[in-house]
Order: C-alpha cells, then structure tokens, then sequence
C-alpha cells in the first residue's frame, strides 16, 4: 500500500481508537469467551493470537503519536541549520563540477604534448586553484553541529518510521486471521459438496486404468483446491493420484492415501459445522467491530465518508524536503 495512503488511513483509526477504545475492549471480550478449543490447532492459535494484538493496538498507537511528537518538536530547531546546509552543499557540488570540467580539459591539453599552450595551462591551473579556495570556504560555513543533528533527526525519524512498521504489522496480523477463517467457514457448504465426488475415488482406483483414474482423480484435485482451507485433503488426494503414476502403479497405497484423505475430510467437516453453529456469528460480529479500525487498512475498499477523508488527506502538502 502506498505510504502517504497508509498515513491517511491512520488520520482516520488513530482519532477513533481513541473514542472507541472501551468498545473496542469489550468486543474483544466477548469473543474471548467463545469457545474454540475444538478448532484446529493453526485457527485456534491465530484467532487467540489475534485477539491478544488487538489489544494491544492501543499502546503501539501511543507509541506512533508519541515517536512522532518527539520528531515534530525537533524539527523547528533543525530546520533552518538542515536549509541552510543543504543550499551549501549545493553550491559545493556546482563548484566540484567546474573544478572537474577543468581538470578533464586540463589533462585533454597534456595529451597534446609539445603543443600545449603554456599561459593556458597557467590559467586552467589558476581557475581551479580560484575555485577551491571558494569551495572551502563554503564548507567553512558549514557549522559543526550540523552532523550530530543529522544524526538526531534521522534516529528520531527512524524510531517514528519503526513505531508505525510495528503498528501495521500488529494491524494486519490482527485482522487477517478472522478473513482466513470466515472464509474457510463459509465455504463449507462447498466442502459438503465434495463427498459423493471424493467417496467415488475409491472405485476409480479400483476399476480403471492408472492413466484414466490419475486424469479423473485430478478433476476432483482441481476442486478441491478451490475450496478454502481444504490443502490437508487435497495433499492426500494428490498422493493418491500419484501412488498410480509411472510404471509400477501402486492402488494399495493409492486407497490407503485417499481412506487418510477421507478421514481427514471427515474431521475437516465435523469441526466447521459445529463452528457454522457455535462461531461464525460471534466471528462475524467481531470481525465487524475491527473492520473500520484494526481492520481498514485491509478492506478492498473504502465507504464514501472514508474515501473523502482520504481523498482530503491525500490532496494536503507534505514537506519532505528534510528527509533528503
């Protein structure tokens, strides 16, 4: 995501946190309560994980807002000295460049040999003598604090730089479980779909031959894989299909293959529909609490009062000049 809109994006969750923390509190309560030990393991763990950095969303903000005050109150006494450096150093290079213009013409004419011009020579010899005597008297003017406050500057920038990384990772890590796992839950209707297929491929290894039943089996690979959170079943599946490839065709592991898959298809669907009764609407409503804070920054798209904000913030001049 672009910075300056990820910045915008917190000009509008940064106020609401704010107003909205204690909600924002017992919303994560409430789901905390809900019991997801049946869960796998990789949900359970990210839906718990998840609720922990909401959380602690609160002191990473405090710690944007803080590392920011810290830059901001810095800058009205760095700023002329870093203007008045910069303009130097520009007029430095400008110098560099004529005294290296010179230098090259210097050495085209020595190339000549015996058909130098002597008092040519003396002048260019002069010229660049001239001009850096000016260059060194313009990084005379450079005042001597001026690297320990670039030093400062660029660690303060840093740490505000690092405060809103840390922010937005914590964000996303937040967020993204509760996508995955809505997604996985709603397409269990999908995975329901699949047993009449899946229960086929046992008389597909048994009744046809290798390439045929390897070219059927995939089909139903292919299905599978478009299923959320359906990886585990498709794994055992393809090893059935493949216990069949290559010239010493293997069915006894390819049925012992597709009976694993099968068992874990069957604790696949035990799990989600008893998570469709006990927690998709929990989740749907927590998700929904998160999703115009913790969560916006992972939204497709933006409601009309969001966008103009955004459109608002986008559209204000941004010094960066100081960063360079």
């Amino acid at each position: 995501m672009n910075p300056k809109l990820q910045k915008c994006i917190e000009e509008i969750t940064f106020p609401f946190y704010a107003e909205h923390e204690n909600y924002i509190r017992a919303g994560v309560d409430t789901i905390s309560q809900v019991n997801v030990e049946y869960l796998p393991d990789k949900y359970k763990k990210a839906l718990k994980t998840s609720q922990l950095q909401a959380l602690g969303t609160f002191d990473l903000v405090e710690a944007v807002n803080q590392r920011d005050q810290d830059l901001n109150e810095f800058i009205p006494g760095y700023e002329d000295l870093h203007q008045f450096v910069r303009r130097t150093q520009f007029e430095v290079r400008k110098i560099e460049f004529d005294i290296h213009e010179l230098e090259q013409r210097k050495m085209r004419l020595e190339r000549n040999g015996n058909s130098v011009d002597a008092l040519i020579m003396k002048q260019i010899g002069e010229s660049i003598e001239t001009f850096q005597d000016m260059k060194d008297e313009l990084e005379k003017k450079i005042p001597s604090q001026w690297q320990s406050e670039r030093e400062k500057f660029e660690k303060l920038n840093k740490e505000a730089r690092a405060s809103r990384q840390k922010y937005r990772r914590n964000s996303d890590s937040a967020y993204e479980p509760l996508i995955q796992l809505s997604a996985v839950l709603n397409s269990t209707q999908a995975l329901l779909e699949m047993e009449k297929s899946l229960n086929s491929i046992k008389s597909i290894i048994e009744n046809e031959q290798p390439d045929s039943a390897m070219q059927r089996i995939k089909r139903i690979e292919s299905t599978l894989g478009g299923i959320k959170g359906a990886s585990s079943i498709k794994s055992k599946i393809s090893k059935a299909r493949r216990a069949l490839k290559g010239k010493k065709p293997n069915p006894e592991k390819a049925l012992q293959q597709w009976q694993l898959g099968m068992s874990v298809y069957y604790q696949e669907i035990e799990w989600r529909q008893r998570a469709e009764i006990e927690l998709a609407q929990p989740l749907a409503n927590y998700e929904l609490l998160l999703k115009d804070s913790i969560g916006l920054r992972m939204q497709k798209k933006l409601n009309k009062d969001q966008a103009l904000a955004v459109a608002a913030c986008k559209s204000s001049h941004e010094d960066i000049s100081l960063f360079f």
